[in-house]
């Protein structure tokens, strides 16, 4: 298991835990619980619904991944850039050349490789369960292919036995294309 990097869901836990456990006197409409992130040695600011002063957790939010929709937690991650490689653009380049895609590695609280989608073959459009079905494109970012060079491209992998990709940081791997951007507005944006 990594323990480098932020996990908004697990942090998401940690301010309700804190108001429920008496550590954090709530307020109303809202309270901001203030989390010390030991991993990244950060900040990260949580908002969480407590009418009445009491925890909200019934509400219409829903995000990717989970089934049930919540009461919205909003994260503000406070000077995350460089969180796990100590860099924004932990290659040093804007755009780098790996594995013959042109790809942006970013590490902004989470370390993310960036590629366009139209590089995997994709318009940006599929939905999660297309993708997850797709066999080749799993191959191509698997821990074999791109997102060893990425991480490798940034230092985080120095091994040729690079772990699973829930195990080692420069793990994730982003594809984004105009159509997906265009999709999404901050009314339609779902956090947590």
């Amino acid at each position: 298991m990594d323990t480098k990097p932020n996990c908004g869901n697990m942090l998401a836990g940690v301010g309700p835990f804190a108001i429920e456990a008496g550590l954090v006197r709530a307020g109303s409409p809202e309270t901001m619980v203030r989390i010390f992130n030991v991993n990244t040695q950060t900040l990260v600011e949580a908002i969480i619904q407590t009418p009445g002063g009491s925890v909200e957790y019934s509400g219409d939010t829903r995000i990717d991944g989970v089934a049930e929709a919540a009461a919205p937690i909003k994260l503000t991650f406070l000077d995350a850039f460089g969180a796990v490689t100590g860099k924004l653009l932990p290659t040093g380049q804007v755009v780098d050349l790996i594995d013959g895609v042109e790809a942006s590695c970013v590490d902004m609280a989470m370390p993310v490789m960036i590629i366009a989608a139209e590089a995997l073959g994709k318009n940006g459009g599929e939905t999660p369960e297309e993708l997850d079905a797709d066999r080749a494109l799993w191959s191509a970012s698997s821990p074999s292919g791109g997102r060893r060079a990425g991480a490798w491209a940034w230092g985080t992998s120095r091994s040729s036995s690079f772990r699973s990709p829930c195990s080692c940081p420069g793990r994730k791997t982003e594809a984004a294309s105009a159509r997906a951007i265009s999709r999404r507005s901050p009314a339609t944006d779902r956090t947590r």
